[in-house]
């Protein structure tokens, strides 16, 4: 049990590690391809993980896989986060960032529970299917997130009120010091 949960650690880590160092060659890729074709090539990637997940599982080139996998699925939100900023300037960019941030809290809220359920249904084989339909999903729409970013943007800019950087949140309180 203590060497499965060592393993267990020493996977995550390879996949966080992943995640943090590859982000500077993926923002690169997109500068040079566009965040689009970026998009593209870290949701193949991330399927490609899904798909090989099972077949190294016991062997060694699962760090490998794992630190590869780790920075392509991590490198969709880089790239999604790029594509907004490429789309929206101003209240919209803060109106679409909220949008993001709720868009992404709700597939943390319901992603998790389907993927678990999808691992209760039919084991381990679960997650990795999970994963690789999401990743599927994504690449078929073309790696972009325009019209996932759009709607929440669309919603939360008429909801939110102007802002502008001369206006004080907190103007006329007084600050007591004692």
């Amino acid at each position: 049990m203590a060497q499965r949960s060592a393993a267990l650690k020493a996977g995550s880590r390879r996949f966080i590690a992943g995640n943090a160092l590859l982000q500077i060659l993926l923002g690169r890729l997109a500068e040079q391809f566009g965040s689009a074709r970026a998009m593209l090539l870290c949701a193949l990637a991330s399927l490609a993980g899904c798909l090989l997940l099972p077949l190294v599982f016991d062997g060694w080139p699962i760090w490998s896989l794992l630190f590869l996998w780790g920075g392509a699925s991590f490198g969709i939100y880089t790239m999604a986060l790029i594509q907004l900023g490429e789309r929206f300037t101003g209240q919209a960019l803060i109106a679409g960032n909220a949008g993001f941030a709720l868009a992404w809290g709700i597939g943390g809220i319901v992603g998790s529970p389907a993927t678990g359920l999808t691992m209760q249904l039919i084991g381990h084989q679960g997650l990795p299917l999970a994963l690789g339909l999401m990743s599927g999903v994504l690449f078929s729409a073309g790696g972009e997130t325009a019209s996932l970013i759009s709607a929440p943007t669309a919603i939360i800019g008429d909801l939110a009120p102007p802002i502008t950087l001369s206006e004080s949140p907190r103007q006329g309180a007084s600050h007591r010091t004692s």
